[in-house]
């Protein structure tokens, strides 16, 4: 699956088009008081002639990630760049990663180094299977939605640390649990 692009599975899946550049703009101006630049951001956006998806993650990277109202606006934009000139509808961004996690089953594998099965939502809203002897389970999100006040603490109460793992050239976190 070499040639599998993220970014066009999800924009072909059940997302709603919309223009990503208003929708970045909207949620930008949802922060503003709140994050420190933000209407430098809003000026940047509406000028470029980059693209969008790209500026926008650029935005992103560029917030501070100690701050929690940073860190909030950081994960939104996040969002839209996944998303790249469409929002979620119907499926939220858990059944999506979990869509792309079966198409990219052969190489979430081998990072792994085990086989899967019974993948599913779990109780966390969390894309999850188990490996195919049912003794081990395992928990994903995208690496930016990722509460770093976790860590040592897994997603929920287990104390491992995500491993990352990279589909499309996006970071997941992976959380390993006996079952």
């Amino acid at each position: 699956m070499d040639n599998f692009d993220l970014r066009k599975y999800l924009a072909e899946g059940s997302l709603l088009k919309e223009d990503i550049k208003d929708k970045a703009i909207s949620v930008l101006n949802n922060y503003e008081g709140e994050v420190e630049g933000v209407e430098g951001y809003i000026k940047y956006l509406m000028n470029t002639s980059d693209d969008i998806s790209s500026s926008i993650q650029a935005i992103a990277d560029d917030l501070d990630r100690d701050k929690p109202s940073s860190d909030s606006l950081r994960r939104d934009l996040e969002k839209l760049s996944l998303a790249e000139g469409s929002l979620l509808k119907e499926d939220g961004l858990s059944k999506l990663l979990l869509k792309v996690l079966k198409a990219y089953q052969p190489e979430v594998e081998q990072q792994l180094g085990t086989k899967l099965a019974n993948w599913k939502l779990d109780d966390m809203d969390d894309a999850s299977a188990t490996d195919v002897d049912e003794l081990t389970g395992f928990s994903f999100k995208i690496a930016s939605e990722f509460d770093d006040r976790f860590k040592g603490g897994g997603f929920g109460d287990d104390d491992t640390d995500p491993e990352i793992i990279d589909l499309a050239n996006k970071k997941i976190a992976v959380i390993k649990y006996n079952l």
